[in-house]
């Protein structure tokens, strides 16, 4: 009996002695070949996220940071600046639509005003002292009052349209202010401005009370004939 047992299970034994080597052998070569594959693996990913950590990061927050710098700039200054101009923008266009239904013609009724007094020390060179912009097409009457500091050294104004001279350069030699008028054409858009200068350079021109004078009309339905 126990001799028959024995040449039964030997074969078995052979069998599982052979499986146990080749798991062996496969284990070996895990041992032997992947895991220093796979260290070497691990070694270089983990020398890709140093890199990461120590370089790349830090270069992408200093992106952010300029980005962000470059966004509050936008926010805190651009935006604002473009705002103001959208604003100025609207209200030229809102007077070119009043302007299509009105104008203006001559007259001695008060529109604008702009009183406060005004020195020109730049001596002989023409100098803006007074502006504003036009909001109906027409014609104006544009007065203002001019003196001088010094009674042998005369003093001159001129109004001018968007920078460039209009009509008659006025010149006074008194030290008490003396009134000018001039009627004027303006369209909408355009800038009346006072500019000043004296004779020379140790004179001063004095400017005061720049206003503006018009009676604005509707154009819609203008009676030609009654």
């Amino acid at each position: 009996m126990s001799n028959s047992f024995n040449i039964s299970v030997k074969p078995e034994i052979a069998a599982a002695v052979v499986k146990i080597d080749a798991n062996k052998a496969v284990i070996d070569n895990i041992h032997d070949v992947d895991l220093p594959a796979a260290k070497t693996v691990i070694d270089s990913n983990s020398t890709i996220i140093t890199d990461i950590h120590d370089t790349d990061l830090p270069a992408a927050k200093t992106v952010i940071d300029s980005n962000s710098t470059i966004i509050t700039d936008i926010h805190d200054t651009d935006l604002p600046g473009a705002v103001s101009k959208i604003d100025v923008i609207d209200g030229i266009v809102d007077s070119i639509l009043l302007s299509s239904a009105y104008s203006t013609f001559v007259s001695d009724d008060l529109l604008s005003s702009m009183d406060i007094e005004r020195v020109n020390t730049n001596g002989i060179t023409y100098a803006k002292v007074k502006e504003c912009i036009i909001g109906i097409s027409g014609t104006y009457r544009v007065t203002f009052d001019m003196k001088t500091l010094n009674a042998i050294k005369d003093a001159y104004g001129q109004i001018y349209k968007s920078g460039v001279a209009e009509g008659t350069e006025r010149m006074t030699a008194e030290t008490s202010y003396q009134p000018f008028t001039e009627d004027i054409a303006l369209v909408v858009g355009d800038l009346l401005q006072l500019y000043t200068k004296s004779e020379d350079v140790s004179n001063t021109c004095y400017i005061q009370n720049f206003r503006v004078h018009a009676t604005s009309v509707n154009d819609a339905a203008l009676v030609i004939t009654d």
